[in-house]
């Protein structure tokens, strides 16, 4: 019995449809992974975008919080400034009324004496020249003729009119605590000119404070 070989008959159209049909799989399948990549990213995208917005919200109440803390000190700083400013003002007071007390209990041996070998006028009553009142010298009047001073609040020659002014209403001994009290009346970079100072005159004040901001 003779035994033939057959061969497959193929179908050129039947062919071009399979090739067909496995590019449109392909390319379904790489379309799909597109799909999913583009997915995948888009979730971490989201996650990142929660995650900032949840940031920038931590950040603006914890701005918020500052903001409010800062007013409070703020507020807290005036308050004890203005309680500073009141002691201080207290304190020149009572130096001053010390300082103007001792002024006027000045012993006599400090005074100069008087020459008697000539001949005064006849006086009317029984006033003389020993009995006559001194003037009273107030240490408060001629501090508070002083405007405060930090150095840049008012020109410094302004400043140092009213320190010569003070010093002209006082007795020349109590220069020396005349200008202890127009320090108090310094302050920021013009008291931190004289705060290590040797200074017990109103001239040492003006020469230092000159120094410091110039010409006055």
């Amino acid at each position: 019995m003779e035994t033939r070989s057959k061969k497959t008959v193929t179908d050129p159209n039947a062919e071009a449809c399979e090739t067909k049909t496995r590019e449109l799989t392909t390319r379904e399948f790489e379309t799909q992974q597109i799909e999913r990549g583009i997915q995948e990213r888009e979730r971490r995208l989201n996650q990142q975008e929660a995650a900032y917005e949840k940031l920038i919200s931590a950040m603006e109440i914890e701005r918020r919080n500052l903001d409010r803390k800062r007013d409070k000190v703020a507020s807290k700083i005036k308050g004890l400034e203005s309680r500073e400013k009141e002691m201080e003002r207290k304190w020149q007071d009572s130096e001053a009324s010390r300082l103007e007390d001792s002024a006027t209990n000045v012993p006599n041996e400090t005074k100069p004496p008087l020459v008697r070998n000539f001949s005064l006028p006849p006086a009317r009553g029984n006033y003389t020249l020993d009995n006559a009142p001194s003037p009273k010298v107030s240490f408060k009047e001629a501090t508070d003729s002083v405007a405060y001073f930090d150095g840049y609040n008012i020109p410094l020659a302004q400043f140092t009119r009213a320190c010569r002014r003070a010093r002209e209403i006082i007795p020349p001994s109590g220069e020396r605590n005349l200008t202890k009290l127009l320090i108090n009346k310094l302050g920021k970079r013009a008291y931190y000119a004289v705060e290590d100072e040797p200074c017990n005159s109103i001239t040492d004040l003006i020469d230092l404070l000159t120094d410091t901001f110039g010409t006055a």
